[in-house]
């Protein structure tokens, strides 16, 4: 076994104790050259590299260009989409509108159709404007509706009339009525000349006619509706029918040259303010049957000097006298029982009230603005008291 082992390892022992041969000069530039070759050859390695480095970057770059371009795109194509919705929305909500519109013109449309239509019948049936209710005079038409009392004018034309003579009788009736706002508005209008078959005139009948001067009612004229001569400027007198039982609210608000009223006999009641504003009134009589006057009846007539109140009066309304700068002298009735709110204020030249005893409550701002006051009533009275508390000269009667 140690012969197989000498035998095996001997060979390897020589190769190790083989005699190193010393190089020579021949071997050393050989290796100079291999060494040289191998620089040249890494050397063309490295530039590879490079090249292929620089090609890298550049297709990193272009790849990165084309990425760019591309998410560009992308945020340009979502932005335009945006745009094109929001521009969806707003033109499906400017449709939605116009045909909003559309449909309430639809709507508008059929209602003012309807109206038409309902006028027309109205026209047609109830008033049948045609020959057989339209009457006619010189330069005016009545149009008016036929009753079982007579006739009713509701309307005329000839707005551009000065005169107006409205007939006693229309196709065989008499003419018996002037319908609400008949003959309002007409501003050249400077008289009309109304029939004695007359027995009442609706409310607002004469309103507005600027120019209107003067008028007289006629005696069967029973009723007279509320602001039927209101606004007329320039009505400088009028009588009134002895039939009326009151005077209606506003029946000559703002008759600004009205100088002089004589209120008929039958008269109870003064409705409010029947004479406010009525600036010029200077003289009104007032009838021994009247009970009320009502709140601002005569509110604001500045010229009214005088005023005669009737012994049969029992309540006088809030502000029924206020404002009526030029009253100097006021006798309160024996019936009436309170003095209320405002009833004689800014009446600046008022210088005597008497005050019966059956007086037992006066408002605090009753006399209000009335620096020339002195009471006159009897000693102990509650006209006394009120007198002493609100610092008012009092003489006792």
């Amino acid at each position: 076994m140690s012969d197989v082992f000498d035998k095996e390892v001997k060979p390897a022992q020589e190769e190790a104790e083989a005699p190193v041969v010393p190089a020579t000069v021949a071997d050393v530039n050989d290796e100079e050259e291999a060494s040289e070759d191998w620089s040249v050859t890494v050397k063309m390695f490295d530039d590879e590299d490079d090249e292929e480095e620089e090609s890298e970057k550049e297709e990193l770059f272009q790849s990165s260009r084309v990425a760019a371009a591309a998410f560009h795109s992308r945020t340009e194509d979502e932005e335009l989409r945006r745009q094109r919705a929001e521009a969806a929305v707003r033109e499906g909500n400017a449709r939605a509108k116009e045909q909003a519109r559309r449909n309430l013109l639809r709507w508008v449309g059929s209602i003012a159709a309807g109206v038409v239509l309902l006028g027309l019948v109205w026209a047609g049936v109830e008033y049948r404007i045609n020959k057989a209710n339209r009457a006619e005079v010189p330069d005016i038409s009545f149009y008016y509706r036929r009753s079982e009392s007579g006739i009713n004018i509701y309307a005329a034309d000839g707005w551009y009339c000065k005169e107006i003579t409205v007939p006693e009788e229309i196709d065989g009736k008499t003419v018996v009525h002037l319908s609400a706002n008949s003959f309002a508005g007409r501003e050249l209008m400077e008289s009309i000349e109304l029939p004695e078959t007359l027995n009442s005139i609706g409310y607002y009948a004469f309103r507005g006619c600027t120019s209107l001067q003067d008028i007289t009612i006629p005696d069967g004229v029973k009723d007279i509706g509320y602001g039927a001569f209101s606004e007329c400027h320039s009505l400088e007198s009028i009588h009134l029918p002895t039939s009326l039982t009151v005077i209606e609210h506003e029946l000559f608000t703002e008759c600004f040259v009205l100088k002089k009223v004589e209120v008929p006999s039958g008269v109870t009641k003064i409705s409010h303010a029947a004479f406010e504003a009525c600036t010029r009134l200077e003289e009104v009589s007032l009838p021994g049957g009247l009970t009320d006057i009502e709140y601002d009846a005569f509110h604001e007539c500045r010229s009214l000097t005088s005023v005669e109140i009737p012994d049969s009066v029992k309540e006088i309304g809030t502000s029924a006298f206020a404002g009526c700068a030029s009253l100097k002298s006021v006798t309160i009735p024996p019936q009436v029982k309170q003095i209320i709110s405002y009833t004689f204020s800014r009446c600046r030249l008022l210088r005597e009230v008497h005050i019966p005893d059956s007086v037992t409550l006066i408002s605090d701002n009753a006399f209000n603005e009335c620096p020339e006051l002195t009471i006159y009533g009897h000693e102990g009275s509650y006209a006394q008291r009120y007198a002493e508390e609100n610092h008012i000269p009092f003489v006792a009667e």
